[in-house]
């Protein structure tokens, strides 16, 4: 899920693979009634209620949720930006941007500049698993950027449409400027193609959607 308030910020939603299922997941919703939200619903809640990134920040940060996610905000200031690993309960870590590195809790093989903050479904200060390793592809396409200088649309959009940051499970891919106002969304979907009777599946772009 992708989301942007003009003006203010904008922010994108993932899953956070540290178990949990269902179940689990409806009875924190049962058991903390409206003290506790969606991920999905608080998104919408502090797109429309909040102006200003400090105070989106601080709402997703401090949130029970009913299910653990990451929230990855911005605003229009370099140093504006955020990594949210929410538990339930609250935010595990808040890992900004213009954070020193060597001063935060994070693994030996994600060291990142300054400049940037690279998320894929795992805890950034947790190794990843070498079946699903998409944060070091992506942080060698980043840091061969050479700096915030060379960062724009379309080399942002090179180093997310680069394999494997996108794979066949990737469902959306957006490109949001919170100062602008722009989103620019593409839509996936798996193909079934038969080529000389062997079925295989690829990845298409479905449809692009931009807003200005």
């Amino acid at each position: 899920m992708h989301g942007l308030r003009p003006g203010g910020f904008s922010v994108s939603m993932n899953s956070r693979e540290v178990g949990g299922d269902v179940v689990t997941n409806m009875w924190n919703f049962m058991l903390h009634g409206k003290n506790a939200w969606t991920p999905t619903i608080l998104a919408r809640h502090v797109l429309t209620t909040h102006d200003d990134y400090p105070s989106a920040l601080a709402q997703f940060s401090n949130a029970r949720l009913v299910n653990p996610c990451y929230f990855v905000i911005a605003a229009g200031d370099r140093t504006d930006g955020a990594v949210i690993s929410s538990a339930r309960e609250n935010a595990l870590d808040v890992w900004k941007l213009g954070q020193n590195a060597d001063n935060h809790v994070t693994s030996r093989n994600n060291v990142q500049s300054d400049f940037f903050r690279l998320q894929t479904n795992y805890d950034h200060w947790q190794e990843v698993p070498s079946w699903d390793n998409r944060r070091q592809p992506g942080l060698n396409n980043m840091n061969a950027l050479g700096g915030p200088e060379h960062v724009n649309f379309d080399t942002l959009y090179n180093v997310i449409t680069a394999p494997p940051t996108k794979n066949m499970y990737t469902v959306t891919t957006s490109i949001m400027c919170p100062t602008s106002g722009n989103i620019t969304t593409w839509v996936g979907e798996i193909q079934k193609v038969k080529n000389d009777k062997t079925f295989y599946f690829s990845y298409k772009i479905k449809n692009i959607e931009q807003i200005n």
